[in-house]
């Protein structure tokens, strides 16, 4: 609906039941900071973003490890937050790491 400020009010209201109840190290907790990590894409916000992509990002990789399509996907959003802050080196580090990922699970 790109109601942006209700999808973060919502999204934090999500964060303050999850860790309490199954702490930080979560995938729905990851999933949740990838989300606002979105959100703050879609506003153009991309430090925002960055930083919630990379909360998400150490969690898929503290429960599932490097080699995880999870991880992949955190690497491009990451990829693409990068992108559109003008950095190709770091875009495309990132999107090398996904690409890995990716062939191992043929993706």
């Amino acid at each position: 609906q790109r109601n942006y400020s209700k999808a973060l009010e919502y999204y934090q209201k999500s964060l303050n039941i999850y860790l309490p109840i199954v702490g930080e190290n979560n995938h729905s907790v990851a999933m949740t900071y990838g989300n606002i990590g979105f959100v703050y894409s879609e506003v153009s916000d991309n430090s925002k973003a960055l930083e919630y992509y990379e909360k998400s990002l150490n969690i898929q990789l503290s429960i599932y490890g490097e080699n995880h399509p999870y991880v992949a996907k955190s690497y491009i959003n990451i990829a693409n937050t990068y992108e559109a802050m003008n950095n190709p080196r770091k875009s495309s580090e990132y999107r090398a790491r996904a690409e890995l990922i990716e062939k191992a699970h043929n993706d």
